[in-house]
């Protein structure tokens, strides 16, 4: 049930533009989803119940899972909705029509810096990525989040990848591997400047997997 469809807080709903990020409200209080998918039942595993903005608690450095701690590592300094609240940031960053990401162009480089180069990966590289194996994009292993400018919801667990928590995939390059690589555009309200590497357009990290390209590790590899 999104918010906009309960009668009570309609009048609310045009206060929301005017919140600042330091009066978004109680995280736990229905004030604070106006704008949002709000949906009771899911509001334990996602931020007001909305898959969108990312598993309700993010992880800390002293969790007792591993990879809980290494993403915890990755998430310094991150602000989830670059200072605005959680209706504020849908508004900003998805589509009126399908609630859908919009997502920046030229596959998110950042054009205005160094040329995007074409290189090799060596043998031995350890690269990362939020997101499934459908996917065509990683980062050095290690990138910070906001570094990423990645939507909050690649953080969430997949239902049906639930062995990578906060859908956290690392990986060995095992034979030479041919990637696009440049800095990451700004986006989703995150400073970006990242490192990433794109695929070619007919290949996924799912088939470097099966073709042995990609070795997937542990990702308590980082852990010292």
């Amino acid at each position: 049930m999104k918010f906009t469809d309960l009668s009570p807080l309609l009048l609310l709903l045009a206060l929301f533009h005017a919140i600042s990020a330091t009066d978004c409200g109680d995280p736990d209080s229905e004030a604070y989803c106006i704008g949002t998918n709000y949906t009771v039942s899911l509001r334990s595993e996602y931020l007001c119940g909305d898959p969108r903005l990312g598993p309700t608690d993010l992880p800390t450095t002293d969790d007792e899972e591993p990879v809980a701690r290494v993403v915890a590592s990755i998430l310094l300094e991150y602000d989830r909705f670059g200072g605005l609240c959680p209706g504020a940031f849908l508004e900003a960053w998805t589509n009126a029509t399908d609630g859908c990401w919009k997502y920046p162009p030229h596959n998110g480089f950042k054009l205005t810096w160094e040329p995007i180069d074409v290189m090799i990966l060596p043998v031995g590289s350890l690269l990362d990525r939020f997101g499934g194996e459908g996917g065509k994009f990683l980062s050095p292993v290690g990138v910070q989040y906001r570094e990423r400018a990645i939507p909050p919801g690649n953080l969430a667990t997949r239902d049906a990848d639930s062995a990578y928590p906060y859908n956290y995939h690392v990986y060995a390059v095992i034979k030479p591997l041919r990637v696009l690589s440049g800095q990451i555009e700004p986006w989703f309200g995150q400073p970006g400047a990242g490192v990433q590497y794109k695929l070619d357009d007919d290949i996924t990290v799912w088939s470097l997997v099966e073709d042995r390209y990609l070795q997937p590790v542990n990702a308590s590899v980082r852990l010292p």
